[in-house]
């Protein structure tokens, strides 16, 4: 399939060679013996095989305790140090402000705890229902080590939508941090946290957006969302098992730092709770390298070679992100036709505003038999509260650990495998 798109700076329109972004990654080779097809992204989605290669690499030659002036030591070193710079490169920011921690679960963990001095008792803490539980967790910790009050930004029980104006009548004078999804893992829907952090900051308070479900649909740029922390996991967009979090200096000048205290003067490592995974850190210079093939391959030599990364990363997630948009439209129409046979979609109808990250239930049915159904059919996917347990109950799903099923698509997902998956929840749901 070929999508056209609107090369960056104009000069014509770039198609998606969707072959070449398949042959990019190993995994979807699949289990041997069968035709499949892999739609259960939103839990992780596969490494790119730059990724991959450099992971082999610093594995193979030198797994040694990094820096030093020995053979292996200094270029582990090295490599690591490439690895936080391409990161950092990619998001166009300061690696000052970048934090890499073994998941975004323990990075926000570990900001809750920097931001005690933040928050007295009696002052407020808000958080979306929308939440993974990676960024309502942390902060009801943190309002029981403090005294403090932990308020929720409601949503529709039937859609699961956050409710319109709910953020506004929630801030006072003693709200302190605001913390909410860049879109829902359940929902989809995709919010505008330029908006959003205008609110929050005319307030004079602290924003954290969780961006791990928004990035794999579509890279973040992190400054245009005004978020004073931005996390999101690299695990979820074709890299290793990271978590990647940006705070802004003025922030980071604030927090308690959770380092080693001889590291605490410096911005850049007052977040580091734990030592990194070398390996991981040192694969993320392939990260700078998937998205540099992607961009060759589809915008070319015409282009100003002299374009940062960060505008390669989002040239190229535009690509991608409109080329995933147009596969899933089918099947939302679907889920949204199934109505009257006891299918019940959250979130939004159309792919506006949308991620292709669609959960729904069927009356009836558990949502573990539906899935166990889909996976005889060679298509795999999951079930369950997917560590939404509150939204699931603010919808009135019952039987929260059964759950909803979840079809989430990545950009290497093909028209082909959607109609399959469409066919085969016709048959099913017959």
């Amino acid at each position: 399939m070929h999508l056209d798109i609107e090369r960056p700076g104009g000069g014509g329109e770039a198609q998606l060679d969707l072959g070449f972004l398949r042959g990019m990654f190993p995994a979807l080779d699949g289990p041997p013996g069968g035709d499949w097809a892999f739609f259960d992204n939103a839990g992780g989605t596969h490494m790119a095989r730059p990724v991959l290669n450099r992971t082999i690499h610093y594995l193979s030659t030198h797994r040694v305790q990094p820096h030093g002036p020995n053979p292996l030591a200094g270029p582990a070193g090295d490599e690591m140090d490439r690895g936080r710079a391409t990161l950092a490169a990619l998001l166009d920011i300061d690696q000052a402000n970048l934090t890499i921690g073994p998941s975004t679960t323990q990075n926000l963990n570990t900001l809750a705890q920097s931001l005690d001095g933040l928050v007295a008792p009696g002052d407020e803490v808000v958080v979306s229902r929308q939440e993974h539980e990676a960024n309502i967790g942390c902060w009801e910790r943190l309002c029981r080590r403090r005294g403090a009050i932990l308020r929720f930004w409601e949503v529709d029980s039937g859609t699961g939508e956050l409710e319109p104006g709910g953020l506004e009548r929630l801030l006072g004078d003693r709200t302190r941090v605001v913390a909410v999804t860049h879109s829902s893992n359940i929902v989809g829907t995709v919010h505008d946290l330029g908006s959003v952090s205008a609110t929050v900051h005319g307030a004079g308070v602290v924003l954290v957006a969780d961006g791990v479900s928004y990035a794999p649909h579509r890279w973040p740029d992190v400054a245009a969302t005004g978020a004073d922390v931005y996390c999101f996991s690299l695990y979820k967009t074709f890299g290793p098992h990271l978590g990647a979090m940006v705070v802004s200096e003025e922030l980071l000048e604030r927090v308690e730092p959770q380092c080693h205290y001889f590291n605490a003067p410096r911005s850049g490592t007052r977040l580091d709770a734990a030592g990194p995974q070398h390996c991981a850190i040192a694969s993320l210079v392939g990260l700078g390298d998937f998205f540099d093939a992607l961009y060759e391959h589809h915008f070319g030599p015409a282009v100003d070679p002299d374009t940062t990364p960060a505008q390669r990363a989002g040239a190229v997630g535009s690509l991608l992100q409109a080329h995933e948009t147009a596969v899933a439209a089918p099947l939302a129409e679907f889920l949204v036709a199934a109505a009257d046979r006891g299918l019940r979609l959250l979130g939004r109808p159309t792919m506006t505003d949308r991620e292709a990250n669609f959960s729904f239930l069927v009356s009836g049915r558990s949502s573990a038999s539906l899935v166990a159904e889909l996976g005889r059919r060679g298509l795999a996917a999951k079930n369950g509260h997917f560590y939404a347990r509150r939204l699931l109950e603010a919808v009135g799903i019952d039987d929260v650990d059964d759950g909803v099923v979840r079809l989430s698509l990545a950009a290497y997902n093909t028209p082909r495998e959607v109609a399959l998956l469409i066919a085969a929840l016709d048959s099913i749901l017959r």
